[in-house]
């Protein structure tokens, strides 16, 4: 035997001894096991072989096995591998090979195992064991694989090798058999713990879900839903408020049921109450939640497309899953009227859309008071309309729709550093104003009264306004001696025949402007005083104002009678003073009501004799409507806009017939506008038994009237007064009626309107008696 062939034998020797263990080989290792002691020989002489000096080997890449040990290597031994707690050397000792442990299970018989561990594995001598080559695995691997197959230790390994692909095979055709058959099994049933649309189907086979499912969504749909509408958060407005986290027990939404049953976990179909939510941080007010109802856009659920989606023979291992481990909520696939779907959205859009608005800061007396400033916000209908489709019938309510938002020009910050900064300073005290020598104080009131605050859109900022004119009024009445209102000019008709100007007076003033710039300049500055010059103000109307009015003639007068009633003649003395020489202005509209003033004693009138409720009667101002009746006249007759006028319910033949006005304070008036490019001056005066009135202006209308004859004559019959100044008289004159027109023209254009005709019925002058 050469000396490689030596060391091989040993090697083969050595690895049988440790790795071959009983049963693994067959009765080729049950052999080896029994000759136990012959092993233990051919070990040792193996051993000489390679330690020897013959197993020398000079051939090149050789090196001598004389001193061979244990090698240094990160490689576990095959010592190792059977007891790695034993298999290494330590501290430099000598490494032995481990002795292989009885496989579990296993009988000694006859001591076989003992004897086999003890001879291969245990050299009678130190010397023997420290010579005893260990083989790396590596190494050991390598020349294993170049060695041809031998009989002696393998033919086991191969039956071995031969079986497992047929156990394998076996047993995947088991698994699967038995997955096929789960699949069939499983195939008309919704995998357990499956929801759908806030309904538990878990269990319930196709045709029971579906119906179950149906019957719950027509439930459903027919029931109000809440939503509301809360900002993107792209702005820097309001934040929606979470919503809290649910009460009660956590499995109740998640209960499994057995199968064949399905319990409601949410109880599907009860109402869902409406409800308010914050869609705005907690500084903004509460909105409230819209009900929407989804069968009114004919939302519903195809039940068979949905329970397919989960129900049919399927190999997936997501479904095989599902039935084992329960399933999870399923997406029902919904249906709906895509037209009514849009009117619902914009329904809600028009409920919750809104502008923008700015923060606002004023006075409340003299408290500066800030308006918040709100985000505008613009529903997103795509989104809204998905969640009416797909979240309505699942989600918990209120739904929350997503609006986009708009910042405001002016925020809440703005105003409130307005506030700080400008609003407090201003009422901070009184401020005064000097003028010349003297001066006077503007108090906290008087300042906040007459400041206000406008939008700066370019700085985004409030910028305090002053009311100059207000304040300049405040001081000049303080400071009469010094500040003088200017006189207007007066058009006057002196004796009832010639148009006079009483010349315009300028007086003295401080500017407006002047005021309310060093007043806003005072809320930067700790000085509480300010000065203004004095100077000239003209009237507000003119001499050159009253020239340029054209009053030189008079367009239209008329004059009626008056009566022997001397304290009703006191009544139309102290009326036609009080509005004779009054000036209408073009595009102004004379009030006789306004111009006479309150009808009361302490105004110079007293009581006379007036028509009230169809009887004669006695009231403050009696008689004034013959001072109605002219001044309508001069209007109407001169062109004017008829504004207000109604004739007296009974005819009284001292006035024009049709075309006159009754008065009575606080309910009956008599207005005309001047609608021409001059001014219009009112003359009346009593004199001669007669009311007069003249209406001068320059002549600019062509005014033509007329009068119907009287028709539908209604004779008079006997009524009962039962007022306690009851005066009984006996019957008058019919009732009728009459049509009133007029032709107004300008250069022979007609004014159509202002022309044209109105009718008139008079009552008959019944005969009175008393209750």
């Amino acid at each position: 035997m050469t000396e490689d062939d030596s060391r091989d034998k040993a090697n083969q020797t050595l690895g049988a001894a440790v790795f071959n263990r009983r049963g693994d080989n067959g009765t080729e290792d049950d052999k080896t096991v029994a000759d136990g002691q012959s092993s233990q020989q051919s070990v040792e002489e193996s051993t000489t072989s390679v330690t020897g000096p013959a197993a020398e080997d000079t051939s090149p890449g050789n090196t001598p096995t004389e001193a061979l040990s244990v090698p240094e290597t990160d490689q576990p031994t095959p010592a190792e591998i059977t007891h790695p707690e034993e298999g290494s050397a330590k501290d430099g000792a000598p490494a032995t090979a481990a002795t292989p442990a009885q496989p579990e299970g296993s009988e000694d018989q006859g001591g076989g195992w003992e004897e086999f561990a003890s001879s291969s594995s245990a050299p009678s001598t130190t010397e023997e064991t420290a010579n005893i080559p260990v083989i790396p695995p590596a190494e050991a691997g390598q020349e294993a694989a170049d060695e041809p197959p031998t009989d002696e230790g393998g033919s086991a390994t191969k039956k071995r090798r031969k079986r497992w692909p047929w156990i394998t095979a076996a047993a995947v055709l088991l698994v699967g058999a038995a997955y096929v058959g789960g699949a069939f099994y499983f195939a008309d049933r919704v995998p357990k713990g499956t929801e759908i649309a806030g309904v538990q189907m878990g269990g319930l086979d196709r045709d029971a879900a579906a119906a179950k499912l149906k019957a719950d969504v027509v439930d459903q749909v027919n029931q109000p839903v809440d939503v509301v509408v809360a900002g993107d958060g792209e702005g820097s407005g309001p934040t929606p408020v979470p919503e809290e986290e649910p009460t009660g027990s956590p499995e109740s939404d998640t209960t499994d049921t057995p199968e064949g049953e399905a319990t409601d976990a949410a109880a599907p179909g009860s109402a869902r109450s409406p409800s308010i939510v914050l869609a705005a941080d907690s500084d903004e007010a509460e909105a409230a939640a819209i009900a929407i109802t989804p069968a009114d856009y004919s939302l519903s659920v195809d039940e068979n497309a949905t329970i397919d989606s989960v129900v049919g023979f399927s190999l997936s291992p997501a479904r095989m899953w599902a039935h084992v481990a329960g399933g999870t909520n399923v997406e029902p696939v919904y249906t709906y009227d895509e037209d009514q779907l849009a009117d619902t959205v914009d329904s809600i859009a028009q409920q919750s859309n809104r502008e923008p608005s700015n923060a606002l800061l004023a006075f409340d007396g003299t408290e500066p008071v800030v308006t918040e400033a709100q985000i505008g916000l613009t529903l997103d209908k795509e989104a809204a309309s998905d969640a009416l489709t797909h979240d309505v019938l699942t989600a918990p309510t209120p739904i929350t729709l997503t609006a986009e938002e708009a910042e405001p020009t002016i925020t809440t910050e703005a105003a409130n550093e307005a506030l700080e900064n400008i609003a407090k300073p201003l009422v901070d005290g009184n401020l005064t104003v000097a003028v010349n020598d003297d001066s006077t104080e503007l108090t906290p009131e008087q300042l906040a009264a007459a400041a206000s605050f406008e939008v700066n859109e370019d700085e985004g900022t409030l910028d305090l306004s002053i009311d100059g004119e207000e304040l300049a009024d405040v001081v000049s009445e303080a400071l009469p001696d010094v500040l003088t209102p200017g006189k207007d000019a007066r058009i006057e008709i002196e004796n009832h025949s010639t148009p006079k100007i009483i010349e315009s007076e300028d007086g003295y003033g401080i500017g407006a402007d002047e005021l309310a710039a060093e007043v806003k300049d005072s809320t930067q500055s700790d000085d509480r005083t300010v000065t203004v010059e004095p100077t000239k103000v003209p009237a507000d109307f003119t001499t050159e104002d009253a020239k340029e009015l054209g009053v030189k003639e008079v367009i239209s007068e008329i004059k009626t009678p008056l009566t022997d009633d001397s304290v009703r003649t006191t009544n139309l003395q102290v009326g036609t003073a009080k509005i004779t020489n009054t000036l209408v202005k073009p595009g102004d509209t004379f009030s006789l009501e306004a111009g006479l003033g309150p009808i009361t004693a302490d105004n110079g009138f007293v009581s006379s004799g007036v028509v009230a409720n169809g009887f004669n009667s006695e009231a403050m101002g009696g008689g004034l409507s013959q001072l109605s009746t002219n001044t309508f006249n001069i209007g109407y007759l001169g062109g004017m806009k008829d504004v207000e006028h109604k004739p007296h319910s009974k005819y009284f033949d001292r006035y024009p017939m049709g075309r006159e006005a009754t008065l009575w304070e606080g309910t009956i008036d008599m207005k005309w506008e001047n609608n021409t490019p001059y001014g219009v001056v009112i003359d009346t005066w009593v004199a001669d038994g007669y009311v007069h009135s003249q209406l001068w202006s320059t002549k600019y209308w062509d005014v033509s009237t007329s009068t119907s004859d009287p028709y539908s004559y209604v004779q008079p019959t006997t009524k009962t007064n039962p007022a306690h100044d009851c005066v009984p008289s006996g019957a008058g004159g019919p009732g009728f009626t009459v049509t009133v027109s007029r032709e107004v023209s300008h250069d022979g254009t007609v004014n159509e309107e202002d022309s044209g005709s109105y009718n008139w019925t008079y009552s008959p002058v019944d005969a009175v008696k008393c209750d």
